[in-house]
């Protein structure tokens, strides 16, 4: 606002030198409010440019997905899907499967193994003779042979290796005096 404005109202010098410092007070805080809003403006242009930005990219995106078949794409991911599960139970049998049969074997063994230690002579004539689903290995241990074994040598004793009396297995009549003892024992390379 101009003094000489203020001079042709008839106002005196006082005033105008009042009215015009609150004037400058006005128009120093409305150029502080005016830089920031000059702020404030730049700074919601850069906000407008960056969200530009993102609908253009979005709207790339959605681009890319004209055409797709949602209906197809659902249909593929239950096909998969199917696939996995149909895997996952495949694989659940063959190592059940896998399982039974390292059982068996480690069964079949064992068995083997209590044979030949019972002094079996025909493995598979006495297997014909257990009861398989009575007999059961657990923790390296076969439970239900034992009995069964010691009824079928009772029974068929000719399939087992019969025991030896125990003694050096020397036939004929003993020696009867110590020379003759002396002998035999030196024919044999025996020292005492």
């Amino acid at each position: 606002m101009k003094p000489e404005f203020l001079k042709e109202m008839g106002l005196n010098e006082e005033q105008i030198t009042k009215i015009c410092a609150e004037n400058d007070k006005e128009v120093s805080a409305a150029k502080g409010t005016g830089e920031q809003d000059a702020a404030k403006l730049k700074a919601l242009e850069g906000e407008n440019t960056a969200l530009k930005e993102q609908i253009a990219e979005a709207n790339k995106a959605i681009e890319g997905f004209r055409g797709v078949d949602a209906e197809s794409l659902n249909a593929q991911i239950a096909d998969w899907k199917q696939k996995y599960d149909q895997s996952v139970a495949d694989n659940a049998a063959k190592e059940a499967e896998r399982d039974a049969k390292l059982a068996q074997m480690e069964l079949d063994t064992a068995v083997k193994e209590a044979l030949t230690a019972a002094k079996a002579r025909d493995h598979k004539s006495i297997k014909g003779h257990l009861d398989f689903d009575t007999i059961k290995l657990k923790d390296g241990k076969l439970f239900g042979l034992t009995e069964q074994l010691d009824r079928v040598k009772a029974d068929h004793d000719y399939l087992f290796t019969p025991e030896q009396a125990s003694g050096a297995g020397f036939r004929g009549t003993p020696p009867t005096n110590d020379a003759d003892a002396a002998m035999v024992n030196a024919g044999f390379g025996i020292t005492n």
